[in-house]
């Protein structure tokens, strides 16, 4: 099972391997967690600007 990242945009999900889907789905479940605590920041995005930009 792939558990790193390698793509830096998600232009389409038919790119995507199987791998890929489990990934990220692996990486919105350990996002669960964090919504449950009372710091809902991840250390390592602290001070950091995350966008969306959908066109």
């Amino acid at each position: 099972m792939t558990n790193t990242w390698n793509r830096r945009h998600i232009l389409s999900l038919a790119d995507f391997v199987p791998d890929e889907y489990d990934t990220v789905l692996q990486t919105a479940t350990s996002f669960a967690e964090v919504l449950s605590r009372r710091t809902k920041k991840v250390p390592t995005l602290q001070g950091q600007v995350v966008a969306n930009l959908f066109f």
